[in-house]
């Protein structure tokens, strides 16, 4: 009933679907002309604008939207300021004010009965969009003209547009109608993450500088003096000499020249200006026309041996988008080296922009790329930012098609970066819908959902349709929308008509997050017939491809109808075979169960596990801690990428001082949730062994104690409120059971002998709250804590304000504790009173690593770690610490970066206050201090120097230390910090 209710849906989705194909499909036209003069002392452009404006639809228009993309370089505030931070780059927040850019001196007017009117702007939230206000209304299948000057002070290269010294790439640079289609006004801020939507028309361009650079724009040059110019540039052969010459960069020209730009049926322009390029052009021959291309080249002399044959990837492109796709209808096609910050390479109409690439191999493939945009956004001009699938999603399905990494290129397994890609994060449940808009993404799933997850449905789609369907269909598509502005839905309505089966399931696909995972369950002989049992464990109704390899040595493929669960595949004629497994064509983010045999591994140290192995990685391991001493072993774990569902991680080792064997373990299962408040549910088991004490009786200080724990945890991680917030909320409940030797002495107190073990049940129970924004990040963590003789709760708070200097910043941590006693007896709950000082004594449920938990002396009681109270000064739990209590305890913790350039160096302030009848305080005031400097490397490592201290402290320092000063430094690490088995997706920004 499931499956008939499910095909009905589709059904009525389908009739829905074509039902939203643009009916009475009308667009704008917008021809622009522009007059524009460079300023490459000041990095100004000073221009004029002149725009005709076609009024195609049904509607009558009393004001146009314009995009001012300048000024989203202006403030830190705008659109495309706010999301680079987002995304973890600070290069624009950091910058200083002259190196930003903005645009400005509009004066917009209308051409009214033969007279040129001020028009109104108004300003709306975005720094970056006005309203242009119009004097009369403008009414359907009538125009306008529009006029304004403009300046704009060009950026250093922060994203695409800017100047890197007098090298220039100016796109997004003037002002620009949104596009008003049937679906309204689309008033777009600029941003880095997410690309863009532009009326069509014709463009002339006249671009004055000074003569000396090298102008490569959207369209034709119309002088010829400027274009055999360029042509005597592309015939010189160059040698390291004439190379090694070109690098000084020349003074500017005092002559200047004005260079001008034509094309028809475009929506943007772009242009790029150098006095270093080295410049190579040929032509080639549009496919299936009698159209000759013009393809350039122009790159910095210091890449000669990666760009010298570039302009064959330009024919490349033009060949093969030409005739799988259509032909290239305009007479240029450049590309050009710059300084880029948005990605590898930029498109834009005829003209392309790539940034420094390492390898031939690299540059092939983005060239392809680039040019392939002409096609798929700048031809057929989709919404960019609303459907990147639409642009950037197809047109890196046919990069691949045009250039497949030759096998050297391959990565691991003998996959591509998009196997790759597409796994690692299927593998986290990480995945979007492949139809989010840019700016709706994590920064990495823009690159994965859109550049590798999509090629990869779509070759599915293609093996599923037939390669012959499947090309007819995109050449229908191209011819139906170029020039024109296609949605989703009419690419949708042409690949049914052209499909001979039903693919509903493709579009269902798209639109849900899930990776697509088959399992072959079960391979079996039934008479004269091969029975493969597959599982369909994507949660969507999908066909798979299923290829069996007989025992002869053929091959066998055959695709199942679309299903759920699960479905038997039989190959008739045959009852041998070598091997059964899912098609490569099939984008499985799990290779492990697609194959009939099951295969496990083992191998050194760690790495990419992209392969139909279950790998065991194993590798030495060692550690260090004053009871055990230097402990040798082997760690063993399954912690790779893709992640496995179930991780664990075993060190045993043995310690060399105790003879004892140690070591740890920890082992996680995920649970991942569906249409729940929570995303999903974290299993772990810790568990750990390992010295925690020692006799100080001379001729004895090697005998030592140790503990053992077994500590599960449930982690609930609730879902974000939207797939890009920072913000996480996560409930904690974990148990302790935890046994502790003790020593038993003779009669005489002489010789330590280790007893028998103490057990203890823990319980903890936390919620926590963090917000891990570049900016200004903080987290909250409510805590309770319960045991058989005591009972805690406590709040503590983080919060980091950044300077505007780069990597300095103010801390604030706040504590706020709580203690209960459940025991009349003062030495059951002694150990787990509140603490100023958090050092290995302190820490019961022995989570934290220490290397001389219990050292009462010497450089490893040093060791702290910022819990409770915070404090650096050296307290030991034996020695009646000052602010140690059984109340109470308020902590405020403060610290900031010195402006030292790199140097780590920080002040520091603590200050709390206390309950509690510690007897050495009852005629003292319940208020501590202390302030110092500290040393940090990467916050993991910190070195503590106290300075100030409140009497108390001082007093400790003289009666315990010895008033030595080097005995008042303390030191901490984070490593605790980090979730191991979690460890690569953290590296990775998989969350």
């Amino acid at each position: 009933m499931r499956t008939l209710r499910l095909l009905l849906f589709f059904a009525f989705i389908l009739c829905l679907n074509q039902s939203y194909a643009q009916k009475n499909y009308w667009q704008q036209k917008v021809d622009n002309d522009i007059s524009v003069r460079l300023d490459d002392i000041k990095h100004l452009l000073h221009g004029s604008l002149h725009i005709h404006y076609q009024n195609n639809s049904p509607d009558t228009l009393t004001f146009i939207y314009f995009h001012l993309y300048p000024n989203a370089y202006k403030s830190d505030q705008s659109a495309y300021a706010i999301q680079a931070l987002e995304n973890r780059q600070t290069t624009f927040f950091y910058a200083d004010k002259k190196s930003k850019g903005y645009i400005d001196s509009l004066d917009f007017k209308v051409e009214t009965n033969g007279k040129y009117i001020s028009a109104e702007i108004q300003k709306t939230k975005e720094i970056d969009i006005i309203k242009v206000i119009l004097p009369e209304k403008l009414f359907p299948g009538k125009s306008i003209n529009l006029s304004t000057d403009f300046r704009v002070k060009i950026p250093i290269v922060f994203s695409r547009l800017g100047h890197d010294g007098q090298d220039y790439q100016i796109s997004q640079w003037f002002p620009k109608p949104a596009v008003y289609d049937a679906k309204g006004w689309h008033p777009i801020p600029y941003l880095d993450q997410g690309e863009f939507y532009s009326e069509f028309g014709d463009y002339k361009v006249s671009i004055t500088l000074p003569a000396n650079y090298i102008v490569m724009g959207t369209g034709d040059i119309q002088e010829a003096s400027e274009n055999k110019w360029l042509e005597d540039l592309a015939k010189i052969q160059h040698d390291s000499a004439s190379l090694a010459a070109m690098k000084k960069v020349p003074v500017s020209d005092a002559i200047f020249k004005t260079i001008t730009f034509r094309e028809q049926q475009i929506h943007d322009f772009a242009w790029f200006a150098s006095k270093k390029w080295v410049v190579r052009m040929d032509t080639v021959l549009a496919p299936g026309t009698d159209h000759v291309v013009t393809a350039y080249s122009c790159f910095l002399p210091s890449d000669w041996e990666i760009w010298k044959n570039s302009v064959d990837d330009i024919k490349t492109t033009i060949r093969g988008y030409g005739t799988l796709v259509g032909p290239y209808p305009y007479s240029t096609a450049k590309v050009v080296e710059g300084s880029l910050k948005a990605g590898g390479g930029m498109e834009y109409p005829t003209v392309t922009v790539i940034d420094a690439v390492g390898d031939v191999e690299t540059l092939h493939s983005v060239i392809i790329h680039e040019v392939g945009h002409n096609w798929f956004y700048g031809i057929l001009g989709s919404n960019e930012r609303s459907y990147p699938w639409m642009d950037e999603g197809i047109n890196s399905y046919y990069e691949t098609k045009i250039y497949p990494p030759p096998p050297s290129y391959k990565k691991a397994g003998g996959a591509s970066d998009n196997s790759i890609g597409l796994s690692v994060f299927g593998a986290a449940h990480s995945l979007y819908p492949a139809t989010t808009a840019s700016q709706d993404l994590p920064y990495m799933n823009y690159g994965v959902d859109i550049y590798y997850k999509v090629p990869q449905y779509l070759v599915y789609l293609e093996k599923y349709m037939g390669t012959e369907n499947f090309d007819s269909a995109m050449r229908k598509y191209f011819s139906t929308w170029k020039f024109k502005h296609p949605q989703p839905e009419d690419f949708e309505k042409i690949f049914r008509e052209k499909s001979p089966k039903d693919i509903s399931w493709f579009f269902e696909l798209m639109a849900r997050p899930e990776g697509v995972d088959f399992a072959i369950n079960k391979v079996e002989v039934l008479n004269d017939s091969l029975m493969v049992k597959i599982e369909n464990k994507t949660g969507i109704i999908l066909p798979v491809l299923v290829n069996v390899i007989s025992s002869a040595g053929d091959t066998m493929s055959q695709w199942s109808a679309p299903f759920l669960k699960e479905q038997n595949i039989s190959f008739k004629n045959v009852t041998s075979y070598k091997s059964v497994f899912i098609s490569n064509d099939i984008p499985d983010i799990n290779l492990k169960n697609n194959f009939n045999k099951k295969y496990y591994g083992v191998n050194a140290f760690g790495g990419i596990n992209y392969s139909k192995q279950k790998t065991i990685w194993i590798s030495p391991f060692a550690g260090l801690n004053r009871y055990d001493g230097i402990m040798v072993g082997a760690i063993l774990h399954n912690v790779s990428v893709p992640e496995n569902p179930f991780k664990f991680i075993i060190a045993p080792m043995f310690g060399t001082r105790s003879k004892n064997l140690v070591g740890h373990a920890t082992f996680n299962y995920t649970k991942h949730l569906t249409n729940s408040i929570i995303e999903n549910i974290d299993f772990f088991l810790y568990l750990k062994s390992y010295g925690f004490s020692r006799s100080y009786i001379p001729g004895f200080e090697k005998t030592s104690l140790n503990y053992q724990k077994v500590a599960p945890e449930v982690v609930f991680n609730f879902r974000r409120p939207s797939y890009r917030s920072s913000v996480s909320h996560s409930i904690s409940l974990k148990g302790y059971y935890i046994t502790e030797q003790d020593f038993k002495y003779d009669s005489l107190f002489t010789v330590p002998e280790v007893g028998n073990r103490e057990n203890n049940i823990y319980g903890k129970l936390s919620y926590n709250i963090r917000d891990s924004r570049l900016i200004n990040p903080y987290n909250v963590r409510f805590e309770g804590q319960l045991g058989k003789t005591f009972a805690k709760i406590s709040a503590t708070a983080n919060y980091k304000f950044n300077y505007s200097l780069k990597g300095k910043a103010f801390y604030a941590r706040a504590y706020a504790g709580k203690f209960f006693k459940l025991s009349d007896q003062y030495f059951d709950y002694y150990r787990y009173q509140l603490a100023n000082t958090y050092s290995g004594s302190n820490d019961y449920f022995y989570d934290e690593t220490f290397i001389g938990r219990n050292e009462n002396s010497g450089l490893w009681s040093r060791q702290i770690s910022i819990n409770e109270g915070g404090f650096k000064s050296p307290l030991l739990q034996n020695s009646n610490q000052a602010g140690f209590n059984d109340d109470f305890l308020l902590s405020l913790n403060l610290k900031t970066d010195l402006p030292l350039g790199k140097i780590p160096i920080r002040l520091f302030f603590d200050i709390s206050t206390f309950g509690g009848d510690n007897f050495i305080f009852k005629e003292k005031k319940k208020i501590l201090y202390e302030a110092g400097i500290e040393l940090t490397i990467k916050d993991f490592f910190t070195v503590h120097i106290p300075l100030v201290m409140s009497d108390e402290f001082k007093e400790y320092k003289e009666t315990v230390l010895g008033g030595k000063f080097l005995k008042t430094i303390t030191f901490s690490h984070n490593l605790n910090k980090i979730n191991w088995v979690k460890a690569p997706n953290m590296l990775l920004r998989i969350e």
